[in-house]
């Protein structure tokens, strides 16, 4: 026998729950003991199936080493509200919460170190998420999450494509120790404003494609920037860069207005940047 605890995350609430979880080869079978304890009975890895309370719904997957069948009805089914599991010593949250779309707010125990794909796509009602621990997202991690607007991305070092693509609430980020921004990394945030990426060394395609309310954006190391990473960024005012001659394309900053600034060190009177139409200040 062992007891092990786990985290849940119920909208709005954070509570713990207590299971018990024990060897029975075979016997494949799960009850409820009271509200929230649960004895697991189970042989070889083998899944369970589940009915939970009448006035809850549990959502977790395999990877999380919680007893409950990631094949069945209760898994990333859509416009169900419900309790979110987390064990505390998880280190990956694999592909669980895909458009669960009442899921609000999630607190993650600082053992996960890793947003797997998709991990929270389409959770359209997503608010905030706390991830102390985590330091890599996974490809469309958080795509269509449209009003997650409260997350810190202080810890990441490794962003997927399509990380937050449509994530139309975010409205600043900071990521001191991403040095790759893939494909579509922020497609069409339209909300955000401001970005500082100093270590970044590569941005890629359309990372910030029609963030149309985007203003400023700090990029101190910068060494290449590809085809329309900036495409129809429409309110891009200022960008702030030591970089004296990145690699850039004619259509890095297609449609960024004639009006904005690029900030360079006044060391480098005289630099330009291909495809960048607008003006030039030497005052780093």
């Amino acid at each position: 026998n062992a007891t092990k605890t786990f985290y849940i995350a119920l909208p709005p609430t954070t509570a713990k729950l207590t299971i018990t979880i024990k060897d029975y080869p075979w016997n494949r079978s799960i009850s409820q003991s009271n509200a929230h304890t649960f004895e697991a009975n189970h042989g070889y890895n083998a899944p369970f199936n589940f009915a939970p309370p009448a006035n809850e719904i549990w959502y977790t997957s395999n990877a999380s080493r919680v007893p409950f069948d990631a094949t069945s009805s209760l898994f990333n089914t859509k416009n169900k509200q419900g309790v979110n599991i987390f064990a505390d010593s998880i280190s990956t949250i694999p592909q669980s919460w895909y458009i669960v779309t009442n899921l609000i707010t999630v607190t993650l125990p600082a053992s996960v170190t890793t947003l797997d794909t998709k991990a929270f796509y389409e959770c359209d009602k997503l608010t905030s998420i706390v991830m102390p621990g985590v330091t890599t997202l996974g490809d469309e991690v958080f795509e269509r999450c449209s009003v997650l607007s409260d997350i810190s991305l202080s810890n990441i070092t490794t962003i997927g494509a399509s990380a937050f693509k449509l994530c139309a609430s975010l409205s600043s980020v900071t990521m001191p120790n991403v040095t790759v921004l893939p494909i579509g990394a922020f497609y069409q945030c339209t909300s955000l404003e401001t970005a500082s990426i100093p270590n970044v060394a590569t941005i890629s395609p359309t990372a910030f494609a029609i963030c149309t309310s985007l203003t400023s954006i700090t990029m101190t190391n910068v060494s290449s920037i590809m085809n329309k990473a900036f495409v129809n960024c429409s309110s891009l005012a200022h960008i702030y860069s030591n970089s004296t001659s990145p690699t850039t394309y004619a259509t890095s900053f297609l449609s960024v207005p004639n009006t904005a600034t690029l900030h360079l060190p006044s060391s480098c009177q005289g630099a330009t940047w291909t495809g960048w139409n607008g003006n030039y200040t030497y005052d780093l």
